[in-house]
């Protein structure tokens, strides 16, 4: 069987091992006997059956991955929030943590993520670990690193039902990123800064700086708009110029895509050409690494950054890359790390349907536009 083949059936069951997991939870030891199966059924080729040995094969290694993924969804849904919060919800509580992400500034409020370290019980401060998500006034401002007490109303995350009728998955879509908890405006008191990840912080510093530059220079919405589609910036840029993009169906280009990470990629790259292969390799990986975690490190961004990766590595190593394989192994990476979010989020979905169909879609249909 050809390495390809392999390759790609193993990502098939893998990903179907995960969306199974995603809706039915039959406990790990149904993953365990699904790659105890496939062993078994290596066996039975190897030593016992030659039959139809490819065929078996391939079944075999589609079990095994399906296995392999609804074992690292079990792992990944281990410890669903924290035993000491789950007894105080609908309770009035106090609590402190830190901001492990940039506001996310909205029309109307800012969502800040939390980190939670520790919960006021009995007159004593004890220690939690979990995120919470907040809605907060956009006024005092808050940043990615400062220490903050909340006081509010704790409440897990709750499904609801969208303008088309839809109900949405809010408490998986929340779970995906390990956020369990949520306050809606809670008293929060400010108790220190600079606690964040010190590379992180950096980053987003100077992509701070360089949003107040355009800022100074270009009116809003313009400068939203602008800072959105290079940096990934979190801003509001209102309800009705958000329909005026919906109608006219450009919505997409409102937000840093994985087109613009190309871009960016390229721009790096060729600014390093300068330097020896080895070295202009290595500071174009780490460039776009860093722009990466500077932009939100969202799926989008994530997976377009890791095809780039891919690309650059195989420039380093004098191989031929293969768009499709650089697009299934960052989605197999991706899925790696968070099995989640396969069924959970959008931006993961549309992102890599996307890129798809402009791989085997576009060329269909491009040939009956040339003028």
């Amino acid at each position: 069987m050809a390495l390809h083949s392999v390759f790609f059936i193993f990502i098939a069951g893998f990903t179907s091992g995960i969306a199974f997991r995603s809706f039915f939870d039959l406990g790990v030891a149904f993953a365990l006997f699904a790659v105890f199966l496939s062993v078994a059924l290596f066996l039975y080729v190897r030593f016992v059956s030659h039959k139809g040995s490819v065929f078996m094969g391939a079944v075999a290694i589609g079990i095994l991955a399906a296995g392999v993924g609804m074992l690292r969804f079990d792992v990944a849904d281990w410890g669903r929030g924290d035993p000491l919060l789950d007894t105080l919800i609908e309770q009035r509580v106090e609590v402190q943590g830190v901001m492990i992400d940039e506001p996310d500034e909205r029309e109307f409020n800012t969502r800040l993520v939390v980190m939670l370290s520790s919960v006021r019980r009995d007159e004593q401060w004890k220690e939690v670990k979990s995120k919470m998500i907040l809605s907060a006034a956009q006024y005092p401002e808050y940043d990615y690193g400062d220490r903050v007490k909340i006081v509010g109303r704790l409440q897990k995350p709750k499904n609801f039902t969208s303008d088309t009728g839809r109900e949405f998955n809010y408490e998986e879509f929340l779970g995906k990123d390990g956020i369990y908890y949520e306050l809606a405006y809670p008293e929060i008191e400010l108790l220190g800064k600079g606690e964040g990840n010190i590379v992180k912080g950096t980053l987003l510093s100077l992509k701070h700086s360089f949003l107040e530059r355009i800022s100074r220079v270009i009116p809003e919405p313009h400068a939203s708009l602008l800072g959105g589609l290079v940096v990934g910036a979190k801003t509001a840029l209102g309800k009705d110029l958000l329909d005026d993009f919906r109608r006219a169906g450009i919505i997409h280009i409102v937000v840093l895509s994985g087109y613009n990470i190309t871009i960016v990629a390229e721009a790096i790259m060729r600014f390093f050409s300068f330097l020896p292969r080895i070295a202009g390799m290595w500071l174009g990986v780490i460039s776009i690494v860093f722009f990466a975690v500077m932009t939100g490190a969202g799926a989008t961004i994530v997976r377009a950054s890791l095809m780039a990766l891919l690309v650059i590595l195989a420039r380093a190593t004098g191989r031929t890359h293969d768009i499709t394989i650089a697009l299934f192994l960052a989605g197999f990476l991706m899925l790696l790390h968070n099995p989640k979010i396969l069924m959970f989020d959008p931006s993961f979905q549309l992102s890599f349907l996307a890129t798809l169909g402009l791989i085997y879609g576009a060329p269909l249909i491009e040939k009956y536009f040339h003028l």
